[in-house]
């Protein structure tokens, strides 16, 4: 019964505080500040979460959930190693295996600078581990076989190459020799698409060919990386960890390749949260201001309810759902506000950004719970600065206020 009544009264004057004109602009500043607060918490941790999510999808989709490499200078025995692990680990959806090699590529019959580059040998089972197939430019008709090679964008660029014409790769006939007895040979090779990923090391260094390739240059399996495609990536961590007590096999995750990175955001998404929540506490904090004139300007009536016999805690009551009432709505229009910014950007992504950025457009992720999370932070930060004001109903004097008021 206390809990309606309070209830009743607070909505009354809320619709009172809106037209007195004593009140009815530190209303609005309350209600324009937290709106406002809220509005920017929401959409900046959206961005962020939609900054961090796209980054990661971009660099997920192109490397293997897992890959496993042998040590440096060997090579991995693959079939009895593949059988293992889909025996052991139903979670692994797909395989492949790489063969990489360090080689030079240089315009055939000139004295122009070779780049260093790295010619990695793929299977079509590749495209069941990764999505790197979407990232490339492929010629008309045109196949990942023999001595055709896909190169990337700013190798091209490097060398002022276009799709069909040549190139000459120069390599380590035998990888085994040591450094000092190293004995190049070469291949030449024609370029049948361009690689264009936006990531650096794949664009300014990689060269894709048919590993049957690769083994006919080295006259042996040269298979060193197996890329692995997991049915739940939750998992990978674990059976990351599993693998690495496996004798002579190195086993990361794609993220162990990117530390900075993926901690740089997590630190940017957890910092935006922290800062623009402080900018949501002095918001509520002017609610404080706004109840103690409030409570002021109700003096009179909070005597005539504790004479009629209305206890304080219902009277504190009254004044904080009062309080929670402004809060709430603003939040509330703040996060709808949001979510319909958020809508809308990711329909017309119309912000582009420089190229120094994994994505070309302004990404926006809307996480149901992020906004949760931030209407139950605004909630108890107006619950908080209700706090103050409310113990100043209890040093009211009914006989004081009475009289003289």
């Amino acid at each position: 019964m206390s809990l309606s009544i309070a209830a009743f009264l607070s909505w009354r004057y809320a619709k009172q505080a809106t037209r007195e004109s004593t009140l009815q602009t530190m209303v609005w500043i309350c209600f324009g500040s937290i709106f406002i607060g809220t509005f920017s918490l929401a959409l900046i941790i959206s961005i962020m979460t939609g900054f961090e999510s796209a980054t990661q999808e971009k660099i997920q989709g192109i490397y293997p959930d897992i890959i496993i490499e042998a040590p440096t200078g060997s090579f991995l025995d693959a079939p009895p190693l593949i059988d293992y692990l889909k025996k052991q680990n139903p979670n692994i959806a797909n395989l492949c295996t790489y063969s990489s090699q360090q080689v030079l590529a240089q315009i055939p019959n000139t004295q122009e600078p070779t780049v260093v580059c790295m010619l990695k040998g793929i299977t079509p089972d590749e495209a069941r581990v990764t999505n790197l197939h979407t990232k490339y430019q492929l010629a008309d008709d045109a196949q990942l076989k023999g001595p055709h090679v896909l190169i990337g964008k700013t190798i091209a660029e490097n060398l002022n190459r276009e799709i069909g014409e040549e190139l000459t790769l120069m390599y380590n006939a035998d990888p085994h020799t040591r450094l000092d007895k190293i004995r190049f040979s070469s291949a030449p090779v024609t370029i049948v698409g361009l690689i264009n990923t936006g990531i650096a090391e794949y664009d300014n260094a990689l060269i894709l060919a048919n590993q049957d390739f690769i083994t006919s240059l080295f006259e042996e399996e040269c298979i060193d990386q197996v890329g692995v495609k997991l049915v739940d990536t939750t998992q990978a961590k674990q059976l990351t960890e599993h693998l690495k007590t496996i004798p002579e096999l190195n086993a990361y995750r794609w993220q162990d390749l990117y530390p900075s990175l993926v901690s740089a955001l997590k630190l940017e998404k957890f910092a935006m949260f922290f800062i623009l929540g402080l900018i949501v506490l002095v918001a509520s904090m002017n609610n404080i201001s706004l109840l103690f004139m409030f409570i002021t300007a109700k003096r009179k009536e909070i005597a005539l309810f504790k004479m009629l016999g209305m206890n304080t805690k219902t009277i504190m009551l009254i004044f904080l759902l009062f309080n929670l009432l402004i809060t709430t709505t603003a939040a509330l229009f703040g996060l709808l506000c949001a979510y319909g910014v958020g809508i809308l950007l990711q329909t017309y992504p119309f912000i582009e950004l420089p190229d120094v950025y994994y994505v070309s457009h302004l990404p926006v992720k809307l996480d149901p719970a992020m906004f949760l999370i931030i209407f139950a932070l605004v909630f108890v930060l107006g619950i908080l600065s209700a706090l103050l004001p409310l113990f100043s109903i209890k040093k009211i004097n009914v006989t004081q206020t009475l009289r003289f008021e």
